[in-house]
């Protein structure tokens, strides 16, 4: 069955630098989480639309329930030119002859890739030394993916605070991601027709004001384009990969996807709040499934929810609820018994 998704591509206009947990500025991250991506679009829809619109009319069309919802979005993956990249699913694969070490190592697979892993059929990826493989057609078809080629480049770029009673100064390090030329990240969106004018319109803004850390300094900027993408998905499987974060609504919920086939990790998410009521304010944190877990595949198709991660401090004072984006973006995949 062919499942139709809008396709929405970043092109960096300039460094980014996404944070990790835990860690000050010295790292980042190379791809960004459907949370963050979300978070943003929240802060730009505010802007651009207002806060009635965005608490009557889209955070309403995001939130589960029986019926779908009309809204679900993807974390943002990396591309090189017309290779997509797609987070390497958690459970065994079906590849042969490939060395643990070298399988443990891939973090992303090629569009190419992930259409045979989804269906279940055995993947021989052309390269097994790199964090992203491709399959041996895509290889060939971009002279490009040599050995020397990469799609982005993590530098640490020194910088200098001052003190401000001693005006001593110290030096520290501040990590950024840059893309190489035809290069960037790219994310799914299925969302209801009456919703896509204002969304392209939100990111478009969103690519202006930038996205992650230290947006004031330029970073983070990029150039949205926009296409459908398809996928054709197996039609009778009993598991799905999630390519978001993933919070479940329930006990219930969280026992539905749980089982011998399941193959996940989880992931701590928190960070500061970005409003204008505050933003020496940490969200509360909580657990989610990081992108590539393979549970099992519920009915409707729908997993996850909003997080309310609102601050419960007495000193807080915020007008408006915080929420983590947590709804799962599954896609079906079949899985077999043998495998690495």
């Amino acid at each position: 069955m062919d499942v139709s998704y809008l396709l929405v591509r970043l092109q960096p206009l300039a460094p980014f630098h996404l944070g990790k947990r835990g860690i000050g500025l010295e790292e980042t991250e190379t791809f960004v989480h459907a949370d963050t991506l979300f978070s943003a679009l929240c802060n730009v829809w505010v802007r651009c639309f207002g806060r009635d619109d965005l608490e009557n009319r889209f955070l309403p069309s995001v939130e589960t329930s029986e019926n779908g919802s009309l809204f679900q979005i993807s974390s943002a993956y990396p591309y090189a030119n017309d290779v997509l990249f797609f987070p390497k699913p958690l459970s065994p694969l079906p590849v042969q002859n490939v060395d643990s070490k070298k399988l443990k190592h891939c973090r992303f697979i090629s569009e190419q890739i992930f259409r045979d892993l989804i269906h279940g059929r055995e993947i021989v990826p052309a390269s097994q030394d790199r964090i992203f493989w491709l399959s041996q057609a895509e290889q060939d078809t971009h002279a490009q993916f040599d050995d020397q080629f990469h799609i982005w480049q993590e530098t640490e770029v020194p910088r200098v605070s001052l003190d401000r009673v001693t005006q001593a100064s110290n030096i520290f390090y501040f990590s950024q991601v840059t893309f190489a030329e035809g290069c960037g990240l790219f994310f799914l969106v299925n969302l209801d027709a009456s919703l896509r004018p204002d969304f392209e319109m939100a990111i478009r803004v969103l690519g202006d004001t930038g996205i992650g850390g230290d947006r004031t300094a330029g970073y983070g900027q990029f150039e949205p384009q926009f296409s459908k993408f398809t996928l054709n998905i197996p039609d009778n499987a009993s598991q799905a990969v999630t390519l978001s974060l993933l919070s479940p609504r329930n006990r219930a919920e969280l026992s539905n996807y749980l089982g011998e086939q399941s193959a996940y990790e989880l992931i701590r998410r928190d960070g500061w709040i970005d409003s204008p009521d505050g933003r020496n304010y940490r969200r509360r944190a909580c657990l989610m499934f990081a992108e590539g877990s393979v549970i099992n595949r519920s009915e409707n198709g729908m997993m996850g929810r909003l997080v309310d991660v609102t601050p419960t401090a007495p000193e807080v004072q915020l007008t408006h609820s915080v929420y983590r984006y947590g709804i799962g973006f599954p896609v079906p995949i079949c899985l077999r018994e043998e495998g690495v």
